[in-house]
């Protein structure tokens, strides 16, 4: 199986092509480092099918990266980070089967504003026995044995009320939902976390994160920690470990193609 975000992005990039344009020639630029968390496959996918089709429509892009990671490279995972890569900005997402829903949320400048300000984006720690397909399948395993099905529920009872928090700019509840659904999170599958993420969160919290959860499937990747008032200490003390704290702004426009 290729790695779609590291040497394997040539693999991701030759499958969207063969979908759309096998004789063309395409290359990737990437930002962040392999297994992020931060759903990189998937905008590669969606750039290319952009790129490879100028007029390709949001919907259909995202069906085309999401059949070559999943059907063409067999990489396990949901839609989701191929719905935000084609849309950007904050979405609230509905599956189910045989249907998508995505409703851009229509939030105020001042949640926008306080997010961007609060919100320090850590990596923490790079997968290397354990890849997003492990923890991946492990939680379905677990799910199907309904181990952790009362999780699934309660993380789609906490998107529901933080989607009410984030209209009305109710941010001590956003804080509290963010901590809540990574407690819920972590009960899918014990590979999501382990020892040393679970640490570095604690002393993110220790010196003024109020709430976080780890990007991506799990068992690395990057940290997103919501830090009201205090972003500036808690990358200061990051810093002090080796780590290197980024702050974050939200893209609105998703897919963009032009020539030039």
């Amino acid at each position: 199986m290729a790695n779609p975000t590291g040497q394997g992005s040539t693999a991701l990039l030759e499958v969207v092509a063969g979908r759309l344009n096998p004789q063309a020639k395409i290359r990737a630029r990437v930002q962040v480092p392999p297994l992020a968390g931060l759903g990189a496959s998937a905008s590669i996918a969606v750039a290319a099918a952009g790129a490879l089709k100028p007029d390709i429509s949001r919907d259909e892009a995202i069906q085309v990266a999401y059949d070559a990671e999943r059907e063409d490279l067999g990489v396990l995972g949901g839609w989701q980070d191929q719905v935000a890569a084609a849309y950007g900005g904050i979405n609230y997402m509905e599956f189910g089967e045989n249907r998508m829903t995505v409703e851009p949320m229509k939030v105020s400048r001042e949640t926008i504003l306080d997010l961007e300000k609060h919100l320090v984006l850590v990596f923490v720690q790079a997968r290397t026995a354990i890849d997003g397909g492990d923890v991946i399948r492990d939680q379905l395993e677990r799910l199907k044995n309904r181990e952790n099905l009362w999780a699934h529920h309660r993380i789609k009872e906490i998107c529901l009320v933080m989607r009410w928090a984030l209209r009305h700019h109710n941010m001590e509840l956003f804080a509290e939902l963010l901590d809540e659904e990574w407690k819920a999170k972590r009960q899918f599958s014990p590979l999501i976390s382990n020892e040393y993420i679970d640490g570095v969160y604690e002393y993110a919290s220790h010196h003024g994160a109020k709430a976080g959860k780890l990007m991506g499937a799990g068992a690395g990747g990057h940290l997103l920690l919501y830090c009201p008032e205090t972003e500036g200490l808690v990358a200061g003390k990051l810093r002090e470990v080796e780590l290197h704290p980024e702050q974050i702004s939200f893209d609105w426009e998703g897919l963009v193609t032009w020539s030039g």
